[in-house]
């Protein structure tokens, strides 16, 4: 995916659509710091800066979701849940006995 880096990190409502919803996230301080140190180089705001990463980010889930992955990651994540679920019962009735 290729940006123009003027259209993607305009300021200040500049070709921003009217219509939209916010949002609020919590980063840690280091992340962000990372995010306050590209914004300043970049000329925009945290927050600008932050929606572009969120729809890169977003193209790239989609895309997965499209290829299957998320499903297989999703499976993978509960299965591996289910596993040490298991294991923790069997431990108990291991020390139980």
């Amino acid at each position: 995916m290729s940006f123009n880096l003027k259209e993607t990190f305009s300021r200040k409502g500049e070709g921003v659509k009217k219509t939209g919803k916010g949002m609020a996230i919590w980063v840690d301080l280091e992340t962000a710091e990372r995010i306050t140190s590209i914004a300043k180089k970049l000329g925009v705001s945290n927050s600008h800066l932050i929606k572009n990463l969120a729809l890169c980010g977003l193209d790239d889930a989609e895309l997965l979701d499209k290829l299957g992955i998320l499903t297989i990651g999703l499976l993978i994540k509960k299965t591996k849940e289910k596993l040490q679920s298991l294991a923790e019962e069997g431990r108990k009735q291991i020390v139980e006995s």
